[in-house]
């Protein structure tokens, strides 16, 4: 296992025994272990990691200096439901594709985002406990012989409406405005919520280019392209994809992989990324606020909340079915009008009101 990332002399434990400083590469077995990074005048960076037998990993990590949490905000905060979210700052990145990139499709156009209110966004997936707290009749199905439903499994089969009432319920629950209205539905592929503006602190879903700023954050460089860097090949041991363990069950399978989760797994079981979020890759694939458009415009923009009017919405990131190489980009992005079962969402929130108009 290869641990390493900024700051680079930060002190790494596993298990509670020190092994040194980073960058190091320590010999685990395959089980769940405990990892923490420390240095002093930075806030420590705790997770569990559970290791497969034969698959190398790399662990990158990020440690937040105080000073540069967003006011007197705190870095996490839980929702009574059991719901972590961590604070992001924003920042200026270059969403989409270059396009030269290989595998890069049109509807990838590159363009300069500025994120400026400082958001929350959940570290993982809802998982269909949570979710069930608010419908408790939810039942997001099987494959085969394989569940979708068990309490530690993210959510699926939930349209973005079921998405946008959970956070509206959430919000309710934690004392904050909703962040969505409920409107009469209108022709098919049309949303019964919209979104607030301007937007308030409630509980919603992330804006397209928040995804995909906290997606592509990376311990060093560049945003990243893939889960585990820039380049091919696939690194096993970074997500949950359609490996040969699910070839079996869904008839193909993501060349030289394998991670031994025919369907979607618990989250987290996977290495965060260098921010301490899980699963933007593989798992499930995730709602995100947008609409859906296929062109996007090349056009410097600042806190986008996307189109206003299109049919259907945005979903991010690859997932547990996920086969081709090219979908395992970050940048990828695809348009949907119905519920599915590899596709769930994290919620995120603005950690303030708006500003007075």
């Amino acid at each position: 296992m290869r641990f390493q990332g900024k700051p680079e002399d930060a002190e790494v434990f596993v298990n509670g025994t020190s092994h040194g400083a980073a960058p190091t590469t320590i010999e685990l077995p395959a089980s769940r272990h405990h990892v923490e990074v420390r240095k002093e005048g930075y806030d420590p960076f705790i997770t569990d990691l559970v290791l497969a037998p034969g698959i190398g990993r790399t662990f990158e990590f990020k440690l937040t200096d105080p000073k540069d949490i967003v006011g007197n905000s705190p870095a996490r905060i839980t929702t009574k439901n059991g719901i972590r979210l961590i604070i992001v700052a924003g920042g200026t990145f270059q969403a989409g594709t270059d396009r030269r990139e290989q595998g890069r499709r049109p509807n990838e156009g590159s363009h300069k985002v500025t994120l400026v209110r400082p958001f929350y966004m959940g570290e993982r997936e809802v998982t269909n406990a949570q979710f069930r707290k608010f419908k408790e009749s939810h039942n997001s199905g099987s494959i085969g012989n394989q569940s979708l439903d068990l309490d530690k499994q993210p959510v699926v089969r939930v349209t973005w409406d079921d998405a946008a009432e959970f956070c509206n319920w959430l919000s309710s629950q934690e004392g904050l405005p909703p962040a969505y209205v409920a409107s009469a539905p209108g022709e098919e592929g049309t949303s019964s919520f919209t979104l607030i503006t301007p937007v308030t602190n409630g509980y919603r879903l992330p804006t397209e280019a928040e995804w995909e700023f906290v997606a592509r954050a990376a311990a060093v460089g560049k945003p990243l392209r893939y889960p585990w860097g820039q380049d091919l090949p696939v690194v096993s041991g970074s997500a949950n994809w359609a490996g040969s363990e699910a070839a079996g069950l869904l008839g193909g399978s993501l060349e030289g992989h394998r991670d031994e989760f025919p369907a979607a797994s618990a989250p987290a079981l996977f290495p965060p990324n260098a921010m301490g979020f899980y699963d933007f890759a593989g798992n499930v694939s995730e709602w995100v606020n947008d609409k859906y458009l296929s062109f996007v415009p090349s056009s410097a923009v600042t806190d986008p909340l996307g189109p206003d009017d299109s049919k259907g919405h945005t979903y991010r990131g690859s997932n547990w079915r996920t086969t081709a190489t090219s979908e395992l980009r970050f940048p990828w992005r695809e348009g949907a009008m119905q519920a599915s079962d590899v596709i769930g969402f994290r919620v995120a929130r603005y950690v303030a009101p708006p500003a007075p108009q």
